[in-house]
């Protein structure tokens, strides 16, 4: 079982391990790619370049992201 303190350790690790990344998805506007586009945003890296071929969708990731 993890603790919150688990989690949060695990997180800085994430954000350690993508700090200073530029990051390129193709897909990204849905599924897998939007949700590795979400990860690496998450996990510190410094660009994430998000292709797609649904700009309506890529502009709602954008925003997320």
């Amino acid at each position: 079982m993890t603790t919150p303190t688990d989690n949060a350790l695990g997180e800085k690790r994430i954000r350690k391990k993508f700090r200073g990344k530029f990051v390129v998805i193709t897909g990204a506007s849905s599924g897998i790619g939007r949700q590795v586009a979400i990860d690496f945003a998450m996990g510190g890296a410094s660009k994430v370049i998000i292709i797609a071929r649904t700009e309506p969708k890529l502009i709602e990731l954008q925003r997320m992201i």
